[in-house]
């Protein structure tokens, strides 16, 4: 596992030991106070049952309660372990043990008498029957958990029964808390072990195939790419990740073929140059030879020079900038009837009939020397492989227009039609291989867009299509 995803497990256990002992905490406080009141009814309960079954008693033995005026007409005596005996106006009534006897071993009965000392009581576990001898006693330890329920005969006020029970010896209450910390614990694990397996399948199992598939990117060595099936994010970032290094080692060998065609290229003229300047200088040629030799020469370095031009020109395109200040209102149709009248006189295949499709009034905000560059790379790549006609159109739509350009030669082959703008791919019959690159660069900064396909009558078919904005008036 790698580091990233110790820390996100790691980080995870911690989270979730925290809020499950911040839950249990507010549960057991919740769970403290619904019990402890349980608690409390329950003996508000037995002391209210023990205090009619001393009045039920007293009312069997047939004491007159009319008689009994204070607290002065009742006597307690005779204390034993099996009951208690009451002397009502002279009258004496037996309180038997049972009366006491609460199911709940757990709970202590207090018989107090009107000043509240202890005259009769029955504890849990009790060792000394002298140990408690007033209420204060009774409950010192018992953290308020008591009820106290007064006797009344007629009205006078005879004494109360208490009720208590320690927080210590809740054992319901303990076990229910013990019951809940456990059970909590205990789901928390398996929870968080389930989490923990799904988030290392789901999260950092991709994340180690993404790091290793990072590490093993290279520019000029096959990939041994692996795939990420996460349907999130990280399969979407793998293969974004894929596209951009397969694009890269695609541009670094085309630059690398580049470079080697340039250097061919370069390097053909330059000899052609050389030889024949060393040759007129020598004298080899007579006056004839020697004019044709500096044609050749002439030729050769427009040659060069064109290939490094539009080598320093595409560079200069990387950002796709549209100079606004440098552009001029253009009739387009003009610019093409220009390029038939300069075709016309030009001695490279000057037998393909170029028809002009443009409308008279379209005009295009634009920078001259740019729109130059588009028609005649345009026009230099059908010119190459047409057979007898190039033909230049326009359609307009509501946001957006088509200019296009058809040749009637063999069209696209073997999926060229991807690959005829990308930077310095060059075609069978092509030179340097960066007309149409320049010419998608240039269309790209009119926010506009460019295609390849073949027309149905087979011939190649380029397209530019470019928002109808403030900078196309037609």
């Amino acid at each position: 596992m790698s580091k990233l995803g110790i820390k996100i497990v790691i980080s995870y256990i911690i989270i979730t030991v925290v809020s499950t002992l911040m839950f249990i905490f507010i549960v057991r406080c919740a769970m403290m106070n619904i019990i402890i009141d349980e608690k409390k009814d329950n003996l508000q309960d037995i002391a209210e049952f023990i205090v009619n079954s001393i009045n039920d008693t007293i009312e069997k033995s047939g004491v007159d309660k009319s008689k009994v005026k204070s607290e002065n007409d009742i006597i307690f005596y005779g204390k034993t372990y099996k009951n208690c005996n009451l002397k009502i106006v002279g009258k004496v009534v037996k309180l038997p043990l049972s009366i006491f006897t609460v199911q709940s071993s757990k709970i202590d009965v207090y018989l107090l008498d009107a000043q509240e000392k202890v005259i009769f009581y029955n504890m849990d576990n009790d060792d000394d029957i002298n140990k408690i001898t007033s209420k204060n006693e009774a409950i010192f330890d018992k953290k308020n958990f008591y009820t106290q329920k007064d006797i009344y005969i007629g009205k006078a006020y005879i004494g109360s029964i208490l009720v208590t029970v320690g927080e210590k010896n809740l054992i319901d209450i303990n076990m229910q808390i013990y019951t809940i910390v456990y059970g909590s614990f205990l789901i928390t694990g398996m929870i968080t072990f389930a989490m923990v397996l799904i988030l290392k399948i789901n999260v950092l199992k991709p994340i180690d195939k993404l790091r290793e598939n990072i590490s093993q990117i290279s520019l000029d060595k096959d990939l041994n790419w692996k795939n990420i099936n996460t349907r999130d994010e990280l399969e979407d970032m793998n293969r974004e990740l894929y596209d951009i290094t397969t694009k890269m080692q695609f541009l670094t060998e085309a630059r690398n073929e580049f470079f080697q065609n340039t250097s061919h290229e370069l390097k053909t003229p330059l000899m052609s140059i050389r030889g024949y300047a060393e040759a007129i200088k020598d004298g080899v040629f007579d006056t004839q030879e020697q004019q044709e030799a500096l044609d050749i020469i002439i030729d050769e370095s427009d040659k060069l020079a064109s290939s490094i031009t539009s080598v320093l020109y595409i560079s200069s395109l990387e950002k796709h900038f549209r100079n606004i200040k440098n552009a001029e209102m253009i009739n387009i149709y003009d610019e093409i009837e220009e390029l038939k009248t300069r075709h016309a006189f030009s001695k490279i295949r000057n037998e393909i009939e170029i028809v002009n499709n443009i409308p008279k009034n379209l005009y295009i905000e634009v920078e001259p020397e740019k729109l130059n560059r588009i028609i005649s790379n345009l026009f230099s790549n059908a010119l190459r492989y047409a057979k007898s006609k190039i033909m230049f159109g326009f359609i307009a739509e509501y946001d957006k227009v088509h200019f296009f350009v058809v040749d009637d030669g063999k069209g696209f082959e073997n999926n060229e039609k991807e690959k005829v703008f990308d930077r310095f791919y060059k075609g069978d019959d092509g030179k340097n291989g960066l007309g149409l690159a320049i010419v998608s660069s240039i269309v790209k900064s009119f926010d506009g867009d460019i295609k390849a396909y073949n027309s149905k009558s087979g011939g190649a078919v380029i397209e530019i299509i470019v928002p109808r904005k403030s900078y196309i008036h037609y």
